[in-house]
């Protein structure tokens, strides 16, 4: 066809549907539909089984479903152009386990992809391929997988209830929102927003990292939005997990345009939290709870935190420096290596131990001291402290 419009009740495609303009039908397809030139409209319901969507002339097949067009097996996107979802749902269900798979592009603008409860939806750009979430959203009670190349650029991501998204690909993120479970498994998932308050893990919201997330240059991640009553926006780095900011990035909790009222963060460390990048100061604002039984490692610049408590684990201080611009509490673990702090440090349980050979850890604030805090001191190491409690 070659633009107008074709309208029927269902079109049942076995074979080949090719050109532009629009199918006003509930298309079943198991074969190809090639979009020509221009855009084709799938203006209905319907589904496809281990169809092709293809693009010649750099054309795009656009999926507008009044409530949802449903996935089955593997369905493959090639060509120059694209396959936007505008409406709807475009759903992996039935309890079963589909996929996309290609070298093509995926639009989410508007609707949803996303796994029903019980069904697992796999998608594999590959090459120069990739899906772009744009608007719309990625998720709900299913799991969504991605092996492929993600570009999360607007609109929502995260799993409901029990429901997952999950990353084991490359992630790109330069704004949108974590409005539900996401978890990160690759070591190529990137936060790159300069100067931005557009990228947020909303209340109730968890990001969730087991590889590697790489905050870049000045990005900025806010934690806060509408939620229910009570929750809070998450991020749990796991035991053996990697975030590592880059440079001089931030954190803003709470009060973040347009969410001045909104519940704080969480942040959880029980792996490798870094500053590895940077000559000036990273904040940790004081609407973001950072609960520390892992590894902080100050490599570069200065790392601020407005809220800040370790049970366990580690400070490093290992050419950067660290401020606190409220008590940081130290109930457990180590600080260690060479540097300055600035601000008060309540030691109750910790162990303060100066070091790197010769080194010294310089106090600019209180330092206290309770019962079971301790301080050890190496051959060369020593501590300097300008006030003290």
């Amino acid at each position: 066809m070659a633009g107008g419009t074709l309208t029927g009740g269902q079109v049942r495609n076995a074979g080949t549907i090719i050109g532009n303009g629009t199918v006003s039908a509930d298309v079943h397809n198991f074969g190809q539909v090639i979009s020509d030139s221009a855009t084709l409209t799938l203006l209905g319901n319907g589904s496809s089984t281990d169809g092709v969507f293809a693009f010649q002339n750099n054309s795009q097949i656009r999926i507008w479903a009044p409530t949802a067009f449903d996935l089955h097996g593997y369905n493959t996107v090639v060509g120059d152009g694209s396959l936007e979802i505008a409406h709807g749902k475009v759903r992996a269900t039935d309890n079963e386990f589909t996929g996309i798979v290609g070298g093509g592009t995926i639009i989410v603008s508007g609707g949803s992809l996303s796994a029903d409860a019980g069904s697992e939806l796999r998608l594999n750009l590959t090459g120069g391929g990739k899906v772009a979430l744009v608007g719309g959203n990625i998720g709900a009670s299913g799991t969504v997988i991605n092996v492929g190349n993600f570009e999360f650029n607007g609109g929502k991501i995260g799993g409901s209830g029990s429901g997952v998204v999950v990353n084991r690909g490359s992630l790109v993120w330069t704004d949108g929102d974590v409005s539900g479970n996401l978890l990160n498994e690759s070591s190529t998932f990137t936060i790159s927003a300069p100067g931005s308050e557009h990228i947020h893990i909303l209340a109730g919201g968890s990001l969730t990292n087991t590889g590697v997330i790489t905050q870049a240059g000045n990005s900025m991640l806010c934690f806060g939005g509408v939620g229910s009553s009570g929750s809070v926006a998450t991020l749990n780095n796991e035991v053996g997990a990697v975030y590592d900011l880059q440079g001089d990035g931030s954190m803003r909790g709470g009060y973040v345009s347009p969410f001045y009222n909104a519940a704080p963060g969480v942040f959880n460390n029980a792996g490798l939290f870094r500053k590895s990048g940077g000559t000036g100061t990273s904040t940790i604002s004081d609407r973001i709870a950072f609960n520390n039984t892992g590894r902080v490692e100050l490599a570069s610049g200065t790392l601020s935190f407005g809220n800040f408590t370790q049970t366990a684990g580690s400070i490093d201080l290992d050419g950067g420096n660290l401020t606190y611009s409220s008590p940081a509490e130290i109930l457990g673990g180590e600080i260690r290596g060479s540097g300055t702090i600035n601000g008060s440090v309540l030691n109750t349980g910790g162990l303060v131990s100066p070091g790197h050979s010769p080194g010294a850890i310089v106090i600019n604030g209180n330092y206290t001291q309770g019962v079971d805090g301790m301080q050890v001191l190496n051959a060369d190491g020593r501590v300097v402290i300008l006030r003290c409690n």
